[in-house]
């Protein structure tokens, strides 16, 4: 970490303890993942009796409000969970809705095998949000120190809007190498994933429930009457496609 990082282990259920280190701090950004997203209920709370201004969940990804993601409840839950504890308290908050990890996208998460290659899809067309880690960091980053006109809004940016089908073909370009593609059925992989009640309890429950995403439309952020927020950020210039690309195939 770099020397400006100040790091501190803290105890999740111990209030007190987070309380004491969170007094004084004027925002949380939170980047908690997988399982452990539910201890953000904790950071909440203490957030809130610390008197913190702005507290930004880990709920960064599709939109989950957006109504094609309404039978995706089983993956959604958490998120949904996060957002009525903080509109519940008496935080400011800034949701951010970026859709996809670009950093995540080529790799088994999403079915691509890069030493064949090949990749399986379900709607090669559909179009989604896609958006850099360090690019999510700077959008955040940026709204946070603008908090006061953010505030209790879903902040909707995306780097690129790419279908599996634009993907293999960067891919392609990027590499010469031809993508193998298999496609699948995407009636029956909604039939699998409508069964599931509750969080998915795998990798490969949730790699089906995010295949679903992308599959159906629900990855897309800027959706009905939503637009991005990224004009607001002009500063700010996502990375090109093909860094991306490059880190996967060296």
């Amino acid at each position: 970490m770099p020397s400006v990082v100040n790091v501190r282990q803290i105890t999740i259920g111990n209030q007190d303890e987070i309380v004491n280190i969170l007094t004084g701090i004027d925002a949380v950004i939170s980047t908690v993942s997988g399982t452990h997203l539910l201890t953000q209920l904790d950071l909440i709370k203490a957030a809130e009796n610390a008197g913190v201004k702005v507290f930004v969940p880990a709920n960064y990804g599709p939109d989950f409000n957006a109504p094609v993601n309404q039978k995706r409840k089983s993956l959604f839950a958490t998120g949904h969970q996060i957002q009525t504890a903080l509109q519940q308290s008496s935080l400011n908050y800034i949701n951010v809705c970026s859709g996809f990890f670009a950093d995540y996208y080529l790799t088994p998460l999403f079915d691509w095998d890069i030493s064949v290659p090949s990749v399986v899809i379900y709607s090669g067309s559909t179009k989604a949000s896609f958006t850099g880690m360090d690019d999510l960091a700077k959008y955040t980053v940026s709204a946070v120190r603008r908090y006061q006109e953010f505030r209790n809004h879903t902040l909707r940016i995306a780097s690129y809007l790419l279908s599996p089908d634009d993907w293999i073909e960067i891919v392609e370009q990027i590499t010469g190498k031809k993508i193998q593609v298999v496609q699948k059925s995407l009636d029956k992989l909604v039939q699998i994933v409508d069964k599931v009640v509750g969080l998915p309890k795998d990798l490969e429950g949730t790699k089906l429930q995010m295949a679903a995403v992308l599959a159906t439309g629900g990855g897309q952020v800027d959706w009905g009457t939503h637009e991005l927020d990224n004009n607001k950020f002009p500063e700010i210039k996502p990375a090109p496609i093909s860094e991306f690309v490059k880190k996967v195939f060296q």
